[in-house]
């Protein structure tokens, strides 16, 4: 009776005790960004004229960007080299197709969610969103290194530079995997209207971008 006794207990403590799913444990947390502290109110005019020029700002670096890298990158690789790297970008830029319009997506659930104050739905989102676009990171990297060996054939190469264009195609599919991967962030921004401070991340970006070639070549 004694040994029931306790059995019962433990049942009944188990049961007790609150179940913790394994998406709570794993989940990107973001409720702080509802909870934060109230700050003064900002004009409506005021924050649309803020995002408007950073925008433009971050439009106005790509430009910068590049036309201030292409003479140099032109100039450095030659016309060969640089024809190859143009065909590389172009071939692993069509993998955006799989987007799906995903990205636009996220910036609009991610705002209806902010203006709605809706953590757990807010959580839903980035994690749905995040595991997508690593799932479309992870099929660019392998399906790019699967097929960069027959690519040279495949665009006709200059004989003696193939595996030159096949580890090109590999280091760019690389790179742009883990910006497909991040996607998520700048939606997030996008759409709790931080474009400061996304066109800032952006802009730096750029800009190690732009500087790293000069330091490398």
């Amino acid at each position: 009776y004694k040994a029931y006794s306790c059995i019962a207990k433990e049942r009944r403590y188990r049961n007790a005790r609150p179940k913790r799913r394994l998406r709570d444990t794993i989940r990107i947390r973001a409720p702080y960004i509802l909870e934060t502290q109230p700050q003064a109110p900002r004009s409506r005019t005021s924050e649309f004229l803020t995002n408007v020029l950073w925008t433009w700002i971050g439009v106005a670096a790509t430009f910068a960007a590049g036309f201030l890298l292409n003479p140099y990158i032109i100039r450095t690789l030659g016309d060969l080299r640089y024809g190859m790297w143009a065909l590389a970008f172009a071939f692993v830029d069509y993998y955006q197709i799989f987007d799906i319009g995903i990205r636009g997506a996220v910036v609009n659930l991610v705002s209806r969610a902010r203006a709605s104050g809706d953590a757990e739905k807010l959580n839903e989102i980035l994690n749905t969103s995040f595991a997508y676009f690593a799932a479309q990171g992870s099929f660019l990297l392998i399906s790019a290194w699967a097929v960069s060996g027959f690519l040279p054939r495949f665009f006709r190469i200059t004989p003696g530079h193939e595996q030159e264009f096949v580890w090109l195609i590999r280091v760019m599919a690389l790179g742009w995997a883990f910006a497909f991967a991040l996607n998520t962030f700048p939606a997030a921004l996008e759409g709790f209207q931080q474009f400061k401070t996304q066109n800032r991340i952006s802009i730096l970006g750029l800009t190690v971008r732009t500087v790293s070639p000069r330091m490398l070549m």
